[in-house]
């Protein structure tokens, strides 16, 4: 059964700063030191999703090594610096999430980046959707080959083998449509990864540095 995007209505409202400017990209198949190394990730750091996705999460990252010596004692130097990280580097955030590997970005966005993206999908499939000031994109991959790309705003832009076979498919999700609703809608049909307005907040994260 295919979600519509009312399903997703949380999302904007729950992530209010990240729904803004985000990639969300699923992988299936590939544990995530694989989606480290396919990506050239380095200085990995293993973060909470409150420090990840949170709309205040440079604040709450500054916040953590301090937070963490009243509990425990210990001062973990490589959380010292993720707050200035986040806020200058293209960090990517991956997590194992029912089965899939999830990647969040917050700038650059190599889950929608033909290249990046075709390196990802290297024999297994790849579905990513993303939102900024500059426009917004959705991508299927399999093997890194294009199975379907378009904007979710723009009924014409639909490209790809699977395009005719997915435009009533796209309808029923909300396609073309305003917001994130749709993708996330899309995109859970395409992976059977259902998202609650708890996924992102609650996953742990591995952060690293990609080119």
């Amino acid at each position: 059964m295919i979600c519509t995007a009312d399903r997703y209505a949380w999302f904007p409202a729950r992530y209010a700063r990240l729904s803004r400017s985000y990639c969300l990209t699923l992988v299936a198949d590939l544990p995530v030191p694989e989606v480290v190394r396919r990506l050239g990730g380095r200085d990995p750091v293993e973060m909470p999703g409150l420090a990840v996705v949170h709309d205040n999460a440079e604040k709450i990252a500054a916040g953590l090594p301090l937070e963490l010596a009243r509990t425990t004692g210990e001062l973990p130097r490589e959380y010292a610096g993720f707050a200035g990280r986040l806020a200058h580097e293209h960090l990517v955030a991956i997590a194992p999430v029912n089965g899939w590997t999830l990647l969040v970005e917050t700038r650059d966005f190599a889950g929608v980046d033909p290249d990046r993206a075709a390196r990802l999908s290297r024999g297994v499939t790849l579905v990513a959707h993303s939102a900024s000031a500059a426009g917004r994109r959705f991508l299927w991959m399999y093997d890194g080959t294009m199975r379907l790309t378009f904007d979710p705003g723009d009924p014409a832009s639909p490209e790809g083998p699977e395009r005719e076979v997915q435009r009533p498919i796209l309808a029923e999700a909300g396609f073309p449509g305003t917001g994130p609703g749709p993708a996330l809608a899309y995109a859970d049909y395409l992976t059977g990864v259902r998202f609650d307005p708890e996924t992102l907040v609650d996953a742990f994260y591995l952060c690293v540095t990609a080119p």
